[in-house]
């Protein structure tokens, strides 16, 4: 559930990009995937996610603790993050 790809990407960041709240669902509850695995570029899921605007899976990973800070440490905005929940 964790194994990356090439670019460093989990099947959770793939969900979170194609907006598959089902998939990114069953990976956080039944894959035990990690929520807040960075990809080479150090982007979350919740990151890509937010990129894609794709609100519901940004609630859900935010919901299973995905970390809301991390959007500054790795270039983006804590003010985008805040914009998914709107």
């Amino acid at each position: 559930m964790n194994a990356k790809d090439k670019t460093g990407s989990t099947p959770l960041h793939r969900a979170a990009s194609a907006g598959k709240f089902d998939a990114a669902q069953v990976l956080l509850e039944e894959g035990r995937a990690r929520v807040d695995s960075h990809d080479k570029t150090g982007s979350t899921a919740l990151l890509v996610a937010v990129a894609c605007r794709e609100s519901n899976i940004a609630i859900l990973l935010a919901s299973k603790g995905a970390n809301l800070e991390v959007g500054e440490q790795h270039g983006g905005s804590q003010d985008e993050v805040v914009l998914a929940f709107g």
